[in-house]
């Protein structure tokens, strides 16, 4: 065949049978009799009926009776007059399904003549997805007239309920906030929720996470006999859930999660009116409310007379603290109080006392202490670090929630103020105060809470004072620890040398500054095992003391075993390692609890016991007013360079380092260091002969 080669047309009635095959409509064809010429096979989807099921039945069949009383009379009417009384472009009507049920249709007629026989052909169209959406989208217009004259939280919920349980499928139920128990409390909730007298039974965990994270769920695997459930937050307020029982219908309705959101947003602006609208009244009443908080300063004013009394009496840390949480807690609206000291080793603070209702608050927990600060730590931990005092006025804000606050509001409080203890740049820890209520903590109360603190720092520092007056001598403990992960240790047990502490030294930019002697380890030895031990930063060999001993001066970080001591406020004395253990020697005030400081430092190391415990009489005052007077006269730099020069055997005869040595450890010039030892010198002799003279 070629291009000038004429093709054959295709029937009109080719066409039409290919249209009709492929169409998703249903095409039906009837004569003047309503008799079913033809129909496609797209009508099984639609109406249930096969092709072959309705050739040669009238119409009417997809009709119910009074649908086919008026088509047989409108028909009649329209082939005797040609009147049309609906519009055949476009008409919505209902048909019968083979199974009995209603199915909204949109159908067009047009009329044709084939060998002068008068034909009628319809397509027609389900259309019960878009009948479903506009009664979905007017149900929801209503619902939002419906909840603007709603004015209890009750008839909001019962409301939303009723809508959703009509335009879903499925169960729903609507469960709310308890701020009293901190959890979520069943509001309204269909049968299928609510089984064997347990409402949300198996769904109380997503539907928490669903609230506190503040981000719609859809449950995977939910409980029988539920195949999908899906939760929405509502805000502050509560969630909304709907789901599908296994049987009843697809998993997912189409559009199902959009609808259940569209839900959930009208409910959330509804209570969020009504907690507006709470908010006004209170406003109205705010007048009242101030002479309330008055009056509460009056009872803290109160409060803290009396506490004052306890304090001057007191005899202990122990007893201040005590007193501090126990007083507290019994005045209203306060619930629960606690004490929090410092770790000396673990950075965090660990409860001392506390008062009230717990609930189990405390139970296995310690704060951290964030030196920057960060606004997802808890009050606590921020007023620790931060030195001021925190306040949380209101715990229940809108979610997501940090852990720390999730466990605040399951126990029931709603406000919490965290006051730094401190006297004399010293820390002493943080006092905690959690209310029942929110917005207790004004601004006048946190200025009595902030003196408050003041005042219980002042009495421990009293009470430490008072104590190491009257104790006039020192606990020393000697310890023997086995602990093979401990870096001396290993270095004695392959060595086979011996190590002896000397002396340490704080330098506030570098940190722990150490001189020891090892016995029977050449420097090389010494050096190579100092460069792989993680708690070794610097090492240099100070001098030789004899033929297999030399004396060494390392840097060293704050958690090695040295370290340790110094940060519980131990003052060391003695530390040697030979073989397979380590023994060391500290010297610690009399007032210090010996139970509790071994219990910090068991934590630090394994295999540690305590060998021996001695008394020793020596003048703490005289050594304390004397370094006390030191500090007067020397700067900082001066006291330094003196030390260094001292343990570095710059006084020793022959000098066991040079003047140029030592200040490069201290990174500063010779000149430098020569002019601030001369002052030390200086200031040193001006105080020891001023004293002689006097």
């Amino acid at each position: 065949m070629t291009d000038d080669d004429p093709v054959d047309p295709v029937s009109p009635a080719a066409q039409y049978r290919a249209l009709a095959e492929v169409a998703n409509d249903v095409i039906v064809t009837i004569d003047t009799d309503s008799t079913i010429r033809f129909v496609n096979d797209a009508v099984e989807d639609v109406l249930g009926y096969t092709a072959a099921d309705l050739h040669g039945r009238s119409l009417t069949v997809l009709m119910d009776d009074a649908m086919a009383t008026e088509h047989e009379t409108g028909f009649e009417r329209y082939l005797r007059t040609g009147e049309r009384r609906v519009d055949w472009d476009y008409v919505e009507l209902v048909g019968r399904h083979r199974d009995g049920s209603a199915v909204p249709l949109g159908v067009s007629f047009a009329e044709f003549t084939d060998d002068g026989e008068r034909l009628f052909t319809g397509i027609v169209r389900d259309i019960s997805d878009r009948k479903a959406w506009e009664r979905r989208l007017e149900a929801l217009s209503e619902l939002s007239h419906a909840l603007a004259d709603r004015t209890t939280v009750e008839a909001v919920c019962e409301r939303v309920h009723e809508t959703t349980t009509q335009l879903f499928d499925g169960e729903t139920a609507i469960a709310l906030y308890d701020e009293h128990r901190g959890s979520l409390r069943p509001e309204r909730v269909s049968p299928g929720f609510d089984r064997e007298g347990a409402p949300l039974a198996g769904l109380t965990d997503p539907a928490w996470e669903a609230f506190a994270d503040g981000a719609p769920q859809t449950v995977e695997s939910p409980p029988a006999p539920f195949e999908w459930v899906h939760v929405e937050p509502l805000g502050k307020h509560g969630v909304l859930l709907t789901a599908t029982e296994t049987g009843e219908g697809p998993p997912v309705e189409p559009g199902g999660t959009e609808l259940a959101a569209v839900l959930a947003d009208r409910a959330t602006t509804a209570l969020d009116r009504l907690a507006r609208e709470r908010t006004l009244q209170q406003h109205n009443s705010l007048l009242e409310e101030r002479n309330e908080a008055l009056a509460h300063v009056n009872q803290l004013n109160d409060i803290i007379r009396s506490l004052t009394t306890a304090l001057v009496d007191a005899a202990s840390r122990a007893d201040i603290e005590s007193a501090v949480v126990e007083t507290l807690a019994e005045a209203e609206p306060f619930e629960f109080v606690w004490f929090g000291a410092p770790d000396p080793v673990g950075g965090v603070l660990e409860p001392k006392a506390s008062g009230g209702w717990d609930q189990g608050f405390l139970e296995d927990r310690t704060v951290p202490v964030d030196p920057d600060g960060d606004a997802a730590l808890c009050p606590t931990g921020r007023a620790a670090a931060t030195r001021d005092l925190c306040v949380e006025n209101d715990l229940h804000t809108d979610p997501p929630y940090a852990p720390w606050r999730r466990r605040a509001l399951e126990c029931g409080f709603r406000a919490v103020a965290a006051v730094p203890i401190e006297y004399d740049d010293v820390r002493y820890g943080v006092l905690t105060i959690y209310a029942g209520e929110s917005g207790v903590f004004d601004r006048m109360e946190q200025s009595v809470l902030g003196e408050l603190g003041g005042m219980i720092g002042y009495a421990i520092n009293a009470v430490e004072r008072r104590n190491a007056l009257v104790d006039e001598g020192a606990i020393e403990l000697e310890y023997r620890v086995t602990d093979a992960d401990l870096a001396v240790i290993q270095f004695v047990r392959e060595t086979g040398a011996r190590f002896e502490f000397e002396n340490v030294m704080a330098d506030p930019d570098r940190g722990l500054r150490v001189f020891f002697t090892v016995h029977g380890a050449t420097p090389e030895t010494t050096r190579e095992f100092a460069a792989a031990a993680p708690t070794v930063e610097d090492l240099r060999l100070v001098t030789e003391v004899g033929e297999d001993a030399s004396l060494y001066e390392a840097w060293i970080r704050d958690d090695g075993p040295i370290g340790t001591l110094v940060g519980m406020n131990a003052v060391p004395r003695a530390f040697t390692a030979s073989g397979d253990e380590a023994w060391f020697t500290v010297e610690l005030p009399r007032s210090v609890d010996v139970r509790q400081f071994t219990t910090t430092l068991d934590r630090a190391y394994d295999d540690l016991e305590l060998a021996a415990r001695r008394e020793r009489d020596r003048p703490v005052q005289t050594e304390q007013e004397f370094y006390a007077r030191l500090e007067e006269h020397l700067t900082d730099r001066q006291f330094r360079v003196l030390e260094a020069a001292y343990w570095n055997g710059y006084f020793a005869w022959p000098r066991a380092s040079t003047g140029g040595e030592i200040a490069e450890t201290l990174d500063i010039s010779q000149p430098t260091f020569s002019r601030h030892l001369r002052g030390a010198e200086q200031n040193l002799f001006d105080l020891l002969f001023d004293e002689a003279d006097g």
